[in-house]
């Protein structure tokens, strides 16, 4: 059934789920930055407000989240995972990322990196600067963004369509690419991310 705070659950859950608060997803979405804020949750007379149908379109849309995916987070049910064996090379540092020895906020997982954007421009998803936390050992579900390596070397953030024998990753410029999952060197789960 749908709930008042269910519905502003699944918003705060697609937020976390990409790394931002409830202002980053609104501005995400070319929305006001105040319109997910708890304090809009409830109107001035008490009762609750909802997010409007077109608010709610622009979060899918942003978030490249289904209709079938927001069904499933309004039930809280998973979208599926996949673990990602392996751990981050030491001095991990690929092309436009540089470690910065921040200590990361998520201190309860053991191979959480701290790598900043220094280049190039990943919008509008990500810019010089912002910081993104990741683990290679957290599992990874549909919609999910990763920081991977490629056998070319190359260095990619994209979120994940597919995980299989063939990867289905969407990048920055909304394409998707697919390639053998063999061909994947290195991926790492975005966890959080300061921008």
């Amino acid at each position: 059934m749908l709930s008042h705070s269910g519905i502003w659950d699944v918003i705060d859950r697609l937020a976390e789920r990409h790394g931002l608060t409830a202002s980053g997803l609104a501005r995400r979405a070319g929305l006001d930055a105040t319109a997910f804020n708890p304090s809009k949750r409830i109107g001035g007379d008490g009762r609750p407000r909802w997010p409007s149908t077109e608010s709610l379109a622009k979060v899918m849309e942003a978030t490249g989240t289904s209709v079938a995916d927001l069904a499933r987070l309004v039930a809280d049910e998973p979208l599926g995972a996949l673990e990602v064996k392996g751990a981050a090379p030491a001095g991990f540092a690929p092309a436009g990322f540089a470690e910065d020895g921040v200590q990361p906020p998520l201190a309860d997982v053991a191979d959480a990196h701290v790598v900043t954007v220094a280049g190039p421009p990943l919008a509008p998803l990500y810019r010089p600067g912002d910081r993104l936390v990741v683990s290679a050992s957290a599992p990874i579900g549909r919609g999910n963004r990763v920081l991977y390596t490629d056998e070319t070397g190359a260095t990619a953030v994209a979120e994940v369509e597919a995980w299989g024998d063939t990867v289905a990753l969407r990048g920055p410029d909304g394409a998707t690419r697919r390639l053998p999952r063999s061909a994947v060197v290195f991926a790492a789960r975005i966890l959080w991310v300061s921008q």
